[in-house]
Formats: C-alpha cells, structure tokens, sequence
C-alpha cells in the first residue's frame, strides 16, 4: 500500500488518466489501488468502461483492493478477456457475501469450465461445503454431461492434497 496521500497528489494521477499510453493508464490505476483512500473510487469505477482489457483488470484489482468492487464487478466474470473475467471473480470471492460461492461455481462451468481450476482454488477458502454440494449435482445431472469434467476439475482443487478440511467429502 501506498498509504495516505495528500489529494492533490491523488487529483493528479486522476487527471493523467486521459492519457492514451495504455501502460501510464494502467500504473496510475494500479497506483490509486494502493492508496488509503476512497477518493479515486468513482474514477477507477469509470475506467471499468476502458476498450483495453489490460486497463479494466486492474480496475477491477484496484477497486477489491480498496474494498469498493461492489455490485460493479460481478458483470465483469463475463467479459471477453478471460484475465478480467478471472479478476472479477477473484474479487468476487474476495467480497463474498450471499451467494458467493454459487455463483463463482456457475463461473467455473462457464466458458466451457475454463475457469474451473481457478475458481476451485479460489473456494477453498470460502464456503466449500456448499461450492461442494453445488458441484457434486452437477455430477450426477445427466442433463449436463457436458460440463461434468470442469465440475470434477473444480472438486479436485477445492478438496487438493493440501486442502483436508472439517467439511472435505469422505470415501
């Protein structure tokens, strides 16, 4: 973290913004991320709009990291870049909340389980009893053969090696 920064310190990395150097956009975002501040919230809430997929990953990053991803991030687990899409669910997880943990295994079965690993990682330390649950009636759904091999994907790196829990599944 940067810690507290006088605001007009702050005013000017918003102001550079404009810049059309996609690299200085994405420091600065990166930059206001790490600031002990709410000030740059709206601003980097705009940057969400940005063509550059680069720019709005670290948006998203930038606005978990400061605790305000909001309600604004979860449309983002359906952008076409699959490093936003990733961020946003991280910060989804990071929030948690409600429903936190079924939507992130509705993710992990999107894109044709693309995510799966990740989001499976990303459980573990959530709810994994009913991510578990979720997954495991997707399993034996035969309507959804289709996506039976990410939701095995995701089981296997909610429940790894290194992952032996009070709620882990038993033979």
């Amino acid at each position: 973290r940067l810690g507290v920064l006088p605001e007009q310190i702050i005013d000017a990395m918003i102001e550079s913004l404009v810049t059309s150097d996609r690299d200085l956009r994405v420091q600065i975002i990166r930059a206001l991320g790490m600031v002990r501040s709410q000030r740059p919230v709206m601003t980097l809430v705009n940057s969400l709009a940005d063509q550059d997929s680069f720019v709005r990953k670290e948006a998203i990053v930038a606005l978990s990291r400061l605790g305000a991803a909001g309600a604004n991030i979860a449309r983002f687990m359906a952008d076409p870049d699959p490093s936003v899409r990733l961020a946003a669910a991280e910060a989804e997880a990071k929030q948690g909340g409600p429903g936190t943990a079924e939507g992130l295994v509705e993710f992990a079965l999107a894109f044709e389980g693309y995510h799966c690993r990740e989001v499976g990682r990303l459980l573990r330390a959530k709810s994994s009893a009913a991510a578990s649950d979720r997954l495991i009636e997707i399993i034996k759904d035969p309507g959804r053969l289709r996506i039976r091999q990410p939701a095995i994907q995701a089981l296997s790196e909610l429940y790894g090696p290194d992952t032996a829990t009070e709620d882990s599944p038993t033979a």
